[in-house]
């Protein structure tokens, strides 16, 4: 009985991965939009130095701009712009991010010390990116103020 249940569980996984692997074939890529602003779902209502984004140029470029506060008596304020060289693994609508350069916004009042080794991870579609370590959702901003009008209002 043991043996037959192992075997059934066997058959099942071997279905479902020759299943996921059919879907995947029928798939198309998504291409990487340039120029576009891809902004985090808690800060598409905000003003646009509060906001963080992604912008993606033609030229293997991006702008990757961090706003963040954190405190409640005293704030402490990242705001920052990462120059990052990319690479788009497109036939997986995936696309790595590698630290250039960074410039500190004036906001900026903590330490100066983001790691020149900074990288991102992202899985994108036309109208949306999540980072894939951290699951954040950052959505286009034609799309958002489009589609999503009363989003994050």
């Amino acid at each position: 009985m043991k043996k037959l249940a192992c075997l059934l569980l066997a058959l099942a996984s071997v279905g479902c991965m020759a299943g996921c692997s059919a879907d995947s074939e029928n798939t198309s890529a998504t291409e990487l939009s340039y120029g576009v602003k891809y902004i985090a779902t808690d800060d598409v209502a905000k003003e646009e130095d509060e906001q963080s984004y992604f912008i993606f140029l033609e030229n293997g470029v991006a702008k990757w701009h961090v706003y963040s506060v954190l405190g409640s008596s005293i704030k402490y304020v990242y705001s920052y712009t990462i120059t990052c060289k990319y690479k788009n693994v497109e036939e997986e609508n995936m696309v790595f991010l590698f630290f250039d350069s960074i410039e500190y916004d004036v906001a900026h009042n903590e330490d100066k010390n983001i790691s020149s080794a900074s990288t991102c991870t992202l899985m994108y579609t036309e109208d949306f990116m999540m980072n894939a370590k951290s699951g954040e959702v950052y959505l286009a901003e034609d799309f958002a103020s489009e589609e999503l009008p009363n989003f994050g209002k």
